[in-house]
């Protein structure tokens, strides 16, 4: 991306999207006070991400998915309105989620899957309140996944697919009434599904397939709304009540 653009002090939006631009993000773009859209998305970019100290007050959208960048994931502290981070498909990106980002509270979309991170899921992600989307599938995390992720009430879809989670799903998990996609496929979670997982009305998707749990897989009659469940490659006995209509593997 040109250094010129750095110039351009009173552009509000940047959308280059499938284009191949080959080349770097210039660090001048992280003085550019007025943006508020940054979306560079499938334009063959490397190299580091100059935005770990930017000074973007206005941005309210980063959306860079489908590159080659690199470096550690930016801290994002002077940018208080971001409602939108996603860094998807970059699977050079590495370090560790900054805890910082409970900060962002209008933040409503974090996907970052498909990258190299490291570490585990911060607690302090739960202290988004206005998050409605987590993707962090294969991204290389380890650890357990935060009970506290119950607290996200807005929370529509979660995707911790593919990492090395492990422990116990967490039964907190039942309390998120708006979730329509729980998808925590190919980690290494441990015992029994948790019975509050029935609670989930508004469900329409839940992926556990992969894991070592074990068990009965607890009654889900009441998740009308089910259109896809896969379970298997557990080490589930059975399930305790009729199971749900849809789309079934096991």
């Amino acid at each position: 991306l040109p250094r010129s653009f750095g110039n351009m002090t009173s552009l509000e939006r940047v959308s280059i999207s499938w284009t191949p631009i080959t080349g770097t993000l210039d660090p001048s773009i992280a003085s550019m006070q007025s943006l508020v859209t940054l979306r560079l998305k499938y334009t063959r970019l490397f190299g580091p991400l100059p935005l770990i100290e930017s000074q973007l007050p206005k941005l309210r959208t980063l959306d860079l998915e489908g590159n080659q960048l690199s470096g550690n994931l930016p801290l994002l502290s002077q940018s208080p309105d971001l409602k939108t981070v996603k860094l998807q498909g970059n699977r050079n990106l590495t370090g560790r989620i900054p805890p910082e980002w409970k900060n962002l509270t209008s933040l409503g979309i974090i996907e970052l899957q498909d990258t190299s991170l490291e570490g585990s899921i911060p607690e302090a992600l739960c202290e988004i309140k206005s998050l409605y989307d987590l993707n962090i599938a294969r991204a290389g995390l380890k650890g357990s996944i935060p009970e506290c992720l119950g607290d996200l009430a807005n929370l529509t879809t979660l995707d911790l697919s593919g990492n090395e989670l492990t422990g116990r799903i967490p039964a907190t998990l039942g309390k998120l009434q708006s979730l329509w996609s729980l998808k925590l496929a190919n980690n290494q979670l441990k015992d029994s599904i948790p019975s509050s997982l029935g609670n989930l009305t508004a469900l329409e998707e839940l992926d556990l397939r992969g894991n070592h749990l074990d068990g009965a897989v607890p009654p889900l009659t009441n998740l009308t709304n089910l259109r896809y469940l896969d379970v298997s490659a557990n080490k589930l006995e059975e399930f305790d009540g009729e199971p749900p209509a849809g789309e079934l593997r096991e």
